[in-house]
C-alpha cells in the first residue's frame, strides 16, 4: 500500500508518513524497484484491458 500511496500522492496525516517513510527507505525494497524499473519484458495477460 505505500507505494500505491506514493504513486497515486495520496494525503496521509503525520503518523502514516512516518512509517511511509520508513517502508520507501528499507535497502531491500529500493533493490526490488531498482531491478522492477529494469525489466524490458511485457506480460500482454498482466496488463490492464486485455481480455483474459
Amino acid at each position: 500500500m505505500v507505494l500505491r500511496f506514493q504513486t497515486y500522492d495520496i494525503v496521509v496525516d503525520v503518523k502514516a508518513k512516518r512509517y511511509m517513510e520508513r517502508v520507501l527507505a528499507c535497502p531491500e525494497l529500493n533493490q526490488w524497484i531498482t531491478a522492477a524499473l529494469q525489466e524490458t519484458e511485457v506480460v500482454d495477460v498482466d496488463e490492464a484491458g486485455v481480455p483474459h
